[in-house]
């Protein structure tokens, strides 16, 4: 607010603005990326979640997500790559949950990278179910603690030497809204070589018309022309 007031009162330079702008958004986004998960356990824990079917452009939506995180996984140097597997991929299920969930996964992939590295997405359709797979290149998770990280406000990384930011919330998260979507999470890799997360749920309302298109989690677009 004190960067706010400077900029408003014009008390900065624009290359100062801008500096400060930078880093106000950075902030905004990490607190906005919390406090959706605060809302988001809040409303598994009391069971106020709906799932909604549409057709989602799961191609449209995993960019979407590499485009939002991009600040953050220039900040560790880190290139994030879409294997393109088909040019696009559309499946049945709650876009919001499925960007939710992926979103998660991506925020810890870049969180738990090592610097200069990569992350690579793969999504591909198999046997009626839709897969994506998260794939990073840092510390790795040693197997017997593959299971805890999913629990809720689990760290393994904790004490005043604590170098990574969260409540332990986004894994949990995750575990939930994927099992709404009827399907599950694994955790793979070897410990040092880094971590491959992967979701595989079932196509939902497919014994039924549907008739809403989402694009990226946010827009929908509606039999007839209608977009919101």
């Amino acid at each position: 607010m004190g960067m706010e007031k400077q900029i408003v009162d014009r008390k900065a330079d624009a290359d100062t603005a801008r500096t400060m702008a930078d880093t106000m958004y950075r902030e905004a986004f990490d607190l906005d990326f919390q406090l959706r998960n605060i809302f988001s356990a809040a409303e598994i824990e009391a069971g106020e979640t709906t799932v909604s079917v549409a057709h989602v452009d799961v191609t449209a939506l995993v960019r979407g997500l590499i485009a939002a995180f991009g600040h953050k996984a220039a900040e560790k140097r880190l290139t994030v790559v879409l294997d393109p597997g088909e040019e696009q991929l559309t499946f049945k299920t709650d876009p919001d949950k499925l960007q939710k969930a992926l979103a998660n996964l991506l925020a810890n992939s870049i969180e738990f990278n090592r610097e200069g590295k990569r992350v690579t997405i793969r999504a591909w359709r198999e046997n009626a179910r839709l897969n994506i797979s998260m794939t990073d290149e840092g510390h790795g998770i040693p197997e017997g603690d593959r299971k805890k990280v999913f629990d809720r406000f689990v760290q393994l990384d904790t004490g005043i030497r604590k170098r990574h930011k969260g409540h332990g919330l986004g894994l949990s998260i995750t575990k939930a809204l994927i099992e709404m979507l009827d399907g599950a999470v694994t955790l793979t890799g070897a410990e040092g070589k880094g971590c491959v997360f992967t979701v595989s749920i079932a196509e939902l309302g497919t014994h039924r018309a549907v008739d809403v298109t989402s694009g990226d989690g946010n827009e929908f677009i509606f039999e007839g022309g209608a977009q919101f």
